[in-house]
């Protein structure tokens, strides 16, 4: 058998600075800077750069506002359009949300795979996630909030995104030899979406401590990767684990909570 891929970078040399300049809008949803200015011809280019200032509006009500607040008409004001038009570029409420997490998500597991590669990718998304949720924490509540409020076809749509961004890099690493046998890609793709979305939903209206949420989902997301992986391919899983779980690792500085 080859030899395994190395990992690298390490989750810890990431430069995690990277996401905000990666992700459709600046600072994660909660920027402010305006996206360029739409050109004065071609209709499509014109439609392109509103339906994106729309998304990035969009990110950026529901994290000052909320999920039950959220309305196209706040969206519209602050795009200087009427309602109808950002109805005709995107659709009905649901439909904006849908479209705007669907955007972040992948550009965040994007940015997780770009700088892992797909061996190290689960490890840097758990620390992506944990980071960002501090940073970001009322709209990654919103968000949550919003999947578990969604009717059923919007939600379906994000769920299924991820799960299938997920299962591609599963399939990544099965090609590379790194999974036993017969693992069902498709399974545990939907195991671990649903691993993430249940522990910061379980975490963030209480406003947890931030190392409890790392905690929870290197845990969570190691010991689905450790039943899959073949013996050969773990060490790198379990000195992970150890690093971020060991009791004598240093207890985080007090961070910012979700409330």
């Amino acid at each position: 058998m080859k030899p395994l891929p190395s990992i690298s970078p390490s989750p810890a040399s990431i430069p995690w600075n990277l996401l905000d300049a990666h992700l459709p809008d600046t600072a994660s949803a909660l920027g402010t800077a305006a996206c360029p200015a739409a050109p004065r011809s071609g209709l499509r280019q014109r439609q392109t750069a509103r339906r994106a200032e729309i998304l990035r509006q969009t990110r950026i009500l529901l994290g000052q506002e909320g999920y039950e607040a959220f309305s196209i008409r706040r969206v519209a004001h602050n795009c200087d359009m009427a309602p109808q038009t950002v109805y005709n570029l995107v659709g009905d409420r649901d439909e904006l949300l849908g479209a705007a997490i669907c955007q972040h998500v992948r550009a965040m597991i994007d940015v997780a795979q770009a700088h892992a590669g797909p061996a190290g990718f689960f490890m840097s998304l758990a620390d992506l996630l944990w980071r960002h949720g501090i940073k970001h924490g009322a709209y990654s509540q919103a968000v949550l909030r919003a999947l578990f409020s969604f009717p059923s076809e919007p939600a379906d749509t994000v769920r299924l995104m991820t799960c299938g961004l997920l299962r591609n890099v599963l399939d990544q690493q099965a090609a590379e030899g790194r999974l036993r046998e017969r693992v069902d890609t498709t399974l545990l793709a939907h195991s671990m979406q649903a691993l993430i979305v249940h522990t910061g939903l379980s975490w963030a209206p209480g406003g947890g401590e931030e190392t409890a949420l790392r905690r929870q989902l290197v845990s969570g997301i190691g010991f689905l990767l450790l039943g899959a992986l073949r013996t050969s391919a773990r060490t790198p899983v379990e000195d992970w684990m150890d690093q971020v779980l060991s009791p004598a690792q240093p207890a985080a500085a007090p961070g910012p909570r979700i409330v």
